[in-house]
């Protein structure tokens, strides 16, 4: 009876787990932060209806980390941007690698740490809810 008990409890444990995982919690700029994952080219529609690239609409690919844990960002007061929002369980962020980055085509699907800032998505160019401004990256070994 007393083994059965254990093994009940362990299963339940076992089982339940990522039930009560907590994601990270992170804010948006100006707090820079490391995000890790792999990074993928993923392609969705573009102008003009950013809907359907069979109709017609433009194809637009972008690197994005597929996240190694999901993440949630909030809101926090200091953060002035109108159009942000909270955004819970993300498992994919769209990165954006101007000119001042250290972005290369080697770190396409590599494991990686992107160290940046957050922000939410505000045109139709943005596939994920939040993005992150990417400033760094560093290949994981």
């Amino acid at each position: 009876m007393k083994i059965k008990s254990i093994v009940l409890f362990l299963t339940i444990c076992f089982f339940t787990s990522e039930v009560f995982a907590v994601n990270t919690v992170l804010h948006y700029e100006p707090e820079i932060v490391t995000l890790s994952g792999v990074i993928k080219i993923k392609t969705f529609p573009g102008a003009p209806n950013y809907e359907n690239i069979e109709s017609g609409d433009d194809t637009e690919s972008c690197p994005y980390l597929i996240l190694d844990h999901p993440i949630d960002v909030i809101v926090s007061p200091k953060y002035q941007d109108p159009n942000a929002e909270s955004e819970k369980n993300l498992r994919i962020i769209q990165i954006a690698a101007g000119d001042d980055s250290d972005w290369d085509d080697k770190y396409i699907d590599n494991h990686v740490h992107v160290i940046g800032t957050l922000y939410h998505a505000i045109t139709g160019h943005h596939h994920t809810q939040v993005l992150i401004s990417a400033k760094h990256f560093e290949l994981v070994k």
